[in-house]
């Protein structure tokens, strides 16, 4: 049976929309057989990245990776690579059809809230590198338990609330010039720490102020290719 990588990366973890992203996976009968919660190291990431160094985003991709913990869930199943990869929309979270993943949660850029697997040769990769370094365990039932345990703390009864469209929004005006660098900061910070408390999110005010450093960082990618 076919297996994919699933990696919930720090916009996902920082804002705690783990819980709708991984029902989307879920919802189309996927198993988990493998999961877990980690904090990559630095030398980690630029291997996991290894295939787009020398690349103009590589060192932002390796740093992002790093800030925060990210959610593994190895998924199980039929198509798997290629609907998982469907969910998700576009690469870059600005141009991802609205009704994906990435439409949905993915501010800017690179910061697309998720990673999958591209193909059967890069899931074989992956995992196997994501399992030898962080000692995941692949069971079905203990994966199921453990994510669903982790869904119940994350995963509120009504559909969270997401400002996702405000973000980008900033980042639009940031990317055509006309907002301030200090402006676009000072936004993105009230925004995403009022989405938080509208969804119950604990949060700390320097990963806050880290992580808007990390998507304008990226949003100057857009910048430059103008």
């Amino acid at each position: 049976m076919e297996q994919t990588l699933f990696i919930l990366k720090p916009d996902a973890t920082i804002r705690r929309h783990v819980g709708a992203l991984t029902l989307d996976i879920l919802v189309r009968h996927f198993k988990p057989v493998a999961f877990k919660e980690v904090r990559v190291p630095h030398d980690f990431s630029e291997v996991h990245y290894a295939e787009h160094r020398g690349k103009f985003f590589y060192n932002w991709l390796v740093n992002f990776l790093t800030i925060y913990n990210v959610v593994v869930v190895v998924f199980e199943g039929k198509n798997v690579i290629k609907e998982t990869r469907e969910l998700l929309g576009n690469t870059l979270a600005h141009k991802a059809d609205p009704d994906t993943i990435r439409g949905k949660f993915g501010i800017w850029g690179g910061v697309n809230i998720a990673h999958a697997s591209d193909s059967a040769d890069s899931a074989k990769r992956e995992i196997k590198l994501w399992k030898n370094n962080f000692d995941l365990i692949f069971d079905e039932r203990t994966a199921s338990d453990d994510l669903g345990m982790y869904l119940k703390k994350w995963l509120s009864k009504n559909p969270p609330k997401t400002k996702t469209y405000e973000m980008r929004e900033i980042c639009k005006k940031y990317c055509n010039d006309d907002i301030e660098r200090k402006d676009a900061i000072l936004s993105l910070e009230k925004i995403i720490i009022s989405e938080l408390r509208e969804n119950n999110i604990p949060y700390e005010k320097e990963v806050i102020r880290n992580f808007v450093d990390f998507v304008l960082a990226n949003v100057d990618f857009s910048k430059t290719s103008k």
